[in-house]
């Protein structure tokens, strides 16, 4: 009588085995490539590359000079795990073949370092890296015995990283929003009309009208503004009722009409009925610091600021400052400037800058030589809406576009974002149910979760959705799952392709 079963069993026996190890292969080649991502990008960031070759040179030539660094050894961490990973994840490669791998694999990231603006390669960096590559390959047995009983439950760790991940793209992708808010304004800051200290960027014209909110208008109110004039007891009233504020009116004198009491100083001003002559380059300054208006505006989020003027030219350049909140040439927290015919706006944010030139707009056909303008401009910080005598002339935002979303500005643009933060769930993901249909449902749910986190957040803050921000969602998913589905495919071809054992 033939007994098949012991040797039926013996067979699922090795089965098992093999599949445990094909898994266990693709997990490592998985967190192989993770790493790689966390690596190249702490490396590579802000991926600014340079345009000319002397450049490159140089920083070439600094490598060896300045071979060393204060954290000079952290360099040995990501080269161990390195050598352990790529050891567990192609055991049938010798250890001296993959150890030459990644050494020269290191070269290459420092060469291509050596042409990233911001970033400088250095001979200290790559011989430490080689260092610990030698040090991964002595006490990988030790690392092998030690992480046996971990690594059982390596599902559950794919998890977690699955989930930490997750949660760490929907928080920054919400931060990214939130660096556009109104917020970090300097209360030293003196209010200026015209000029401001050194007689630099001189505005010319007169200003009939001025007045500053600490709150944000839609369409309604600021057509009541307009039809209200600011010179009548109605005009007053109603501006006064918009909370917090300043006001004032020229053409009666310049003691401040706001609810905040804020006395101006004059130099090389002429008041005349018309209002404040500036055309000597004059302007008018706030006697003390305006910190009860700045507090105000960054406790509701929202200004606005309300003029009326003359100019007296049309071809100034700068910007010649009409209205602004700043010191120097340097440091504001808004400004409305003159640049030709061309209105310029400029509103300090965290990601705007201490001088708010990086969400700097232009409202072209606004100023026209001795033609009077009224100009009403309302902000939240990552959003400006500009009127033109009752007109709205349109709406800028800057936070919507994706590196703003991801808190990131790359030269090369949003995809390396995408990949970054996207990429890596979909990976994880695949991993962690080993079977495809499963990880895209799954990879697709957690992006279109981070994704709802944005808008939502989008939502509260009255502004517009990240549309960008989906599409390089959609992007890195797509990147992740192949890599993840390649990462299985490979194990199982590996699998197939090894000798068995009869």
């Amino acid at each position: 009588m033939i007994r098949a079963e012991p040797e039926s069993i013996g067979n699922t026996t090795h089965m098992d085995r093999t599949a445990d190890a094909d898994r266990q292969q693709a997990d490592a080649r998985a967190a192989l490539v993770l790493l790689s991502i966390i690596i190249i990008f702490i490396t590579m960031y802000p991926f600014g590359f340079v345009r000319t070759w002397d450049v490159y040179f140089k920083d070439l030539r600094n490598a060896v000079r300045d071979p060393f660094d204060l954290l000079l050894a952290l360099h040995l961490i990501p080269s161990v795990l390195a050598i352990w990973l790529a050891r567990v994840a192609f055991p049938r490669r010798r250890w001296l073949t993959l150890g030459l791998a990644i050494a020269g694999l290191l070269v290459v990231l420092e060469l291509v370092q050596a042409g990233v603006a911001y970033r400088h390669a250095r001979v200290g960096d790559l011989l430490v890296q080689w260092v610990g590559l030698w040090l991964g390959m002595l006490t990988f047995p030790i690392a092998k015995a030690v992480m046996r009983p971990i690594w059982r439950f390596r599902r559950t760790i794919i998890a977690l990283g699955l989930l930490g991940w997750t949660l760490g793209a929907a928080a920054i992708s919400i931060e990214g929003q939130l660096g556009y808010q109104l917020k970090d304004w300097d209360e030293s800051f003196p209010f200026l009309i015209g000029d401001e200290y050194h007689g630099h960027r001189q505005w010319s014209g007169v200003v009939h009208h001025v007045g500053a909110y600490a709150t944000s208008l839609d369409d309604i109110q600021t057509q009541i503004l307009f039809n209200t004039p600011m010179n009548s007891i109605e005009g007053i009233a109603l501006r006064r009722s918009l909370g917090p504020g300043l006001l004032y009116d020229f053409t009666k004198g310049y003691d401040p009409l706001g609810t905040i009491d804020l006395p101006l100083e004059h130099k090389h001003a002429v008041r005349t009925e018309a209002g404040l002559d500036l055309t000597q380059g004059g302007r008018a300054k706030s006697a003390h610091r305006p910190d009860e208006l700045t507090r105000a505006v960054m406790a509701s989020g929202g200004i606005t600021i309300e003029v009326q003027c003359t100019p007296a030219t049309s071809t100034i350049t700068g910007p010649a400052r009409v209205v602004s909140n700043s010191k120097g040439l340097d440091m504001r927290n808004i400004t409305l400037g003159q640049q030709g015919t061309d209105a310029i706006v400029r509103v300090r944010t965290p990601r705007s800058g201490p001088n708010a030139t990086k969400f700097e707009t232009t409202w072209p056909d606004v100023f026209h030589a001795n033609q009077r303008v009224h100009i009403i401009l309302t902000s939240v910080g990552g959003q400006i809406w500009f009127w033109v005598d009752g007109q709205l002339r349109g709406f800028r935002a800057h936070f919507s576009h994706p590196g703003d979303w991801l808190k990131l500005r790359t030269d090369f643009g949003d995809p390396i974002a995408g990949l970054v933060f996207f990429g890596p769930i979909a990976l994880l993901a695949t991993r962690l149910f080993r079977r495809p249909i499963p990880g895209v449902l799954v990879s697709i749910a957690l992006a279109v979760g981070v994704y709802a986190a944005a808008a939502t957040t989008a939502h509260l803050m009255h502004r517009r959705p990240p549309v960008a921000l989906l599409w390089i969602a959609i992007g890195g998913i797509a990147v992740g799952l192949g890599v993840g589905l390649w990462i299985g495919r490979y194990g199982r071809r590996a699998a197939d392709s090894s000798p068995t054992t009869p």
